[in-house]
């Protein structure tokens, strides 16, 4: 069995391409190359995910005015390391081969670009072979994968060359331009690619794809466990509109750093993301509990009724950080009042919430 090789994922959701989403049963895999000496990434992925790096003049792939796409990009990440990034689904139809006598590859394969290190005009020796050991074992590990997911033939995986003398591609060189500078062929990668799926290669060790880490002065609020869901969606922002980054199991364990309304930023597998509060069990990490200042009494008690979850902060704001979310029918004692804020004592956490969702019985003396 060939395991699935670590990549990123960055769908292209403005590119006409994705929009088009038209699915269809791969049976072909055409492999490119870019054609210019420029390695990254975020020449035609984007925008920055916080890995990939920027790309200053804005010209990636991921924008309506695009008019090509393919089902992934290998290149170099923001820090130098080589990486698949996945663009859609393996089954949606790319804009890359163009066509010619007998039909259009876009209607049959799976298609990537490779970020090429050298152009047509580059000086000999521009091509790096560590780079291109780094992006052809990539390459052999995708096939490989691929091809045992959708059932392809291993004959099948071909370059742009090769798809134009089967009569389906327009009239480019790429990959074999590349290959040749290091005596490398198709049939060599084919062969690679064939044993892996025999087993007697063994895929290629790989790091995930670098994640960004907190902030190095940032701690986790609390530990949380997925309680909730047997497959919890993991995403990019605190929404349903952000991107999928991957989804958590029930029973994963979890390091808080913010809540944001019924989102919580959490790292799992040492990814930073956001999901719902909602499935998690949280506790909070301050083990001291805050204690009422001597002058404080108490002026009241209150019960959270009217929300599922609701922010206790630092002070009497929205712009203050996000101490936790108070479950409903939560009792708190109340300590002051400022406006539409309460300062509330809550477990061991002393902070303010919004007034409009409490019920609140003060104490008469």
């Amino acid at each position: 069995m060939v395991p699935k090789p670590q990549m990123g994922v960055l769908m292209h959701t403005q590119n006409p391409c994705y929009k088009a989403n038209k699915r269809r049963k791969p049976t072909m895999i055409i492999i490119h190359g870019t054609g210019a000496n420029n390695p990254n990434i975020n020449r035609y992925a984007g925008p920055d995910d916080g890995i990939i790096g920027k790309n200053k003049y804005d010209n990636h792939w991921n924008r309506a005015s695009a008019n090509k796409l393919g089902n992934a990009i290998i290149g170099k990440l923001a820090d130098g390391t080589v990486a698949i990034y996945q663009t859609m689904d393996w089954d949606v139809r790319p804009w890359l081969s163009g066509s010619h006598t007998k039909g259009n590859g876009n209607d049959y394969a799976i298609q990537w670009e490779c970020c090429q290190d050298f152009g047509a005009s580059s000086p000999k020796g521009t091509a790096k072979t560590w780079y291109w050991n780094e992006v052809r074992t990539l390459n052999v590990h995708l096939c490989a994968w691929l091809c045992q997911e959708y059932g392809i033939d291993v004959k099948n995986v071909i370059d742009h060359r090769e798809a134009r003398a089967r009569g389906i591609a327009s009239n480019h060189g790429d990959i074999r331009n590349w290959q040749v500078l290091f005596g490398d062929t198709m049939d060599k990668l084919r062969a690679d690619v064939q044993a892996m799926l025999n087993g007697t290669v063994a895929p290629p060790p790989t790091a995930p794809v670098p994640t960004p880490p907190p902030p190095a002065t940032e701690e986790p609020l609390a530990a949380a466990v997925q309680t909730g869901s047997s497959s919890l969606n993991f995403r990019a922002g605190p929404g349903t509109a952000h991107k999928l980054l991957g989804t958590i199991k029930r029973g994963a364990s979890l390091d808080v750093f913010e809540i944001k309304g019924s989102w919580a930023r959490v790292t799992s597998n040492r990814v930073m993301g956001w999901c719902s509060a909602n499935f998690l069990t949280i506790d909070f990490l301050d083990t001291d509990p805050e204690e009422p200042a001597a002058e404080d009494k108490v002026m009241g008690r209150a019960v959270q009724d009217k929300s599922a979850g609701l922010n206790l902060r630092e002070g009497p704001g929205t712009s203050y950080r996000s101490l936790g979310m108070i479950p409903r029918y939560t009792d708190l004692e109340v300590y002051e009042v400022k406006g539409t804020w309460v300062r509330v004592q809550w477990g061991n956490k002393m902070g303010w919430v919004s007034k409009n969702y409490l019920t609140i019985d003060y104490t008469t003396n």
